[in-house]
């Protein structure tokens, strides 16, 4: 660490910004002591209740790997047995908080000793504020698990273009095979990764034959898993829930990137233009300054095509393969990559020695990622404060009571909480969610709520949408009683709770 009295302006501001960011992730520790989850999250917490070889068949139906949960099942295991009494969901959003504490820890030891205080502040300030990052913080999802991950491969691919050294890759090695177990995506950055890597040392003899000694053994250990993720994809090629992407999807991605959460809506598309404007004018002002040429064949220079090539190779492929053969990308798979590209912000933003330039840049970064997080740290707080009414919700509820949906988001994130027998208005419930929980049936008729109500049970009717009014009237006049007992807020889905009688 370097003395006070020789620290410079960036030293002192990339400090203040690891200082910052701490606090930011302590933020987002307490807000992992709410109970409340959502339609994703119940896969996550569901599988966590089965055995690892259970939780592997699960994962095997599904479009993951098994990696992520069983990471959570341990995590939550080991809470459970010291905090027996704290529920399961708190620890499972914990757990998407440790890699994220694991990456700070990496910024305030490597990072700023590799790379220098101002990097290093900058780069975690990022991952923590930018849009997107900061909500994986504490969803039960493996993005923050995979950013992690993924992240460690980029830094160890950078070691080893520097520096040849065997433990770096063996580290990329680890590092890879265990993303490719956790996302499919994100294997295939980790797959882009080892080809720049693979460029960029292929003239060194030994280097090349330990680079081909990891792919060989990362494929061994991925043969396997193979015959299921051919599988996999079968399912999601005929039939899955992704939408169709366009071209346009590319600029998508882009604002996916750079759009903040909170704050004024219109203003953010401006300073999200900003972001963008910054990126590419300090992008410039790095190669310009160097040559092209030695640029690209510097070491700053490898780090910064690995970590845009792992992420623009990534989207050009999901958004490729899902308009030529089929959905199989979203946007939020590019998460896992971020980490890398803030990396790389950070690197050039660092880099820049012009105050004109750099300064204004840096407030307008700490703008954005300040904006974001109060947006989300709003929305949190609101989240958590609405689960305490719900749980009123879910006191009223009694484990003989039939209940009735409309929207399966709801019934299958409230099957988390209720294990009540239910229903689905019209449609079939999920098929793997009735596999991981209970069967779920279905109700498209009148007549199959009034059995229910002569065979003496109580029903409610938890009504999500405007349709749920049309659903009512309809009910009233075939002649059931129907009253609203309240309204909730469920993480992110509002729902009304109708007792029903004839």
């Amino acid at each position: 660490m370097m003395k006070i009295e020789k620290w410079k302006m960036k030293d002192v501001v990339g400090f203040l910004l690891l200082c910052c960011s701490l606090y930011i992730i302590g933020r987002m520790v307490g807000f992992c002591f709410s109970e409340d989850i959502w339609y994703d999250e119940v896969f996550s917490a569901g599988m966590m209740r089965y055995s690892y070889k259970e939780i592997m068949n699960f994962t095997a139906q599904d479009v993951h790997p098994p990696l992520y949960y069983w990471y959570l099942k341990t995590f939550v295991d080991i809470g459970k047995a010291f905090w027996g009494k704290i529920d399961s969901v708190i620890f499972a959003k914990l757990a998407s908080v440790i890699p994220m504490i694991g990456l700070w820890i990496l910024a305030v030891t490597k990072l700023h000793k590799q790379c220098g205080m101002l990097t290093a502040g900058i780069f975690i300030f990022c991952v923590y504020t930018m849009p997107q990052l900061t909500l994986y913080s504490v969803e039960i999802r493996m993005y923050s698990f995979a950013l992690f991950l993924v992240t460690m491969a980029y830094f160890y691919g950078y070691e080893i273009y520097k520096t040849r050294q065997k433990k770096a890759f063996v580290g990329l090695f680890i590092c890879g095979i265990l993303v490719a177990y956790t996302q499919y995506f994100s294997c295939i950055a980790i797959a882009l990764l080892y080809l720049i890597v693979g460029a960029g040392i292929w003239k060194d003899t030994q280097a090349r034959k330990q680079w081909l000694a990891n792919v060989a053994a990362s494929v061994i250990c991925y043969l396997p898993w193979m015959p299921t993720v051919i599988k996999q994809f079968t399912t999601v090629n005929s039939s899955y829930w992704i939408q169709p992407l366009t071209w346009r999807s590319l600029a998508g991605c882009v604002k996916y990137i750079y759009l903040p959460s909170g704050g004024n809506p219109t203003l953010n598309y401006v300073f999200a233009a900003l972001m963008i404007l910054a990126t590419l004018f300090l992008g410039i002002f790095f190669w310009w300054k160097r040559g092209s040429l030695k640029a690209v064949c510097s070491e700053e220079g490898f780090y910064i095509c690995l970590g845009l090539g792992m992420l623009g190779g990534l989207i050009l492929i999901g958004v490729g393969v899902s308009i030529l053969v089929s959905p199989v990308f979203v946007y939020r798979y590019m998460t896992p990559c971020l980490g890398a590209f803030w990396f790389v912000y950070a690197l050039l933003l660092a880099d820049c020695k012009k105050k004109g330039l750099w300064i204004p840049v840096l407030l307008l970064t700490l703008y954005v990622g300040f904006i974001n997080v109060k947006g989300v740290f709003w929305e949190e707080t609101h989240k958590a404060t609405q689960m305490k009414e719900t749980k009123k919700c879910l006191d009223i509820i009694q484990e003989d009571d039939v209940l009735i949906y409309n929207f399966n988001h709801v019934q299958a994130t409230l099957g988390y909480y209720k294990n009540n027998e239910s229903y689905l208005l019209y449609y079939e419930p999920e098929e793997l969610i009735q596999k991981i929980y209970r069967d779920y049936g279905m109700i498209d008729d009148v007549k199959q709520i009034q059995e229910l109500l002569r065979q003496g049970k109580n029903v409610y009717f938890l009504g999500s949408f405007v349709s749920r009014e049309d659903i009512v009237a309809e009910w009233q006049d075939q002649g059931l009683k129907v009253e609203e007992e309240g309204s909730y807020l469920l993480e992110r889905y509002w729902f009304n709770l109708y007792s029903v009688k004839e």
